[in-house]
């Protein structure tokens, strides 16, 4: 104990930015954990595509989202709460949703979206369209 007080007081900056880390850990950990987020792998979520187990969300911008995507996926702008969109909204409540980002990270944004829209099961897919890629797995493209 006596040892880590020294290095405390010696290392100020390090100290302070690992004390800085640890806490915005525990800050996205506990935030994730109450808007029950849960992160799925590509082969479960290859699983689920094949059962029609999960409606998938992607929240790329629409050009990267165009030019290449996972099949049966919706770009978040195509259910945007529009008057037009509520029946869209309706059909969502009681499935399971996945989020795909770009490379997984930047989720909690898209899952307090979709937590308000829907209320149920939300899933993100590890590492994103990235990892997709990464693992060489199979992506609607279009030419632009």
């Amino acid at each position: 104990m006596k040892n880590i007080i020294v290095f405390l007081s010696k290392y100020k900056l390090i100290s302070l930015t690992w004390i800085a880390l640890f806490l915005s850990f525990v800050f996205i950990s506990l935030y994730q954990f109450f808007l029950r987020i849960k992160n799925v792998g590509n082969y479960q979520l290859i699983q689920w595509i094949n059962q029609n187990k999960t409606i998938i969300i992607d929240f790329r911008d629409y050009d990267d989202f165009y030019k290449e995507h996972i099949i049966h996926s919706i770009h978040f702008s195509k259910i945007i709460p529009q008057e037009e969109n509520q029946e869209k909204i309706k059909n969502l409540r009681n499935k399971t949703i996945t989020i795909i980002t770009k490379n997984g990270t930047e989720t909690l944004k898209p899952a307090k979206i979709m937590r308000k829209l829907v209320r149920e099961d939300i899933y993100v897919l590890i590492h994103g369209i990235n990892g997709w890629k990464k693992d060489l797995l199979p992506l609607i493209k279009k030419q632009l």
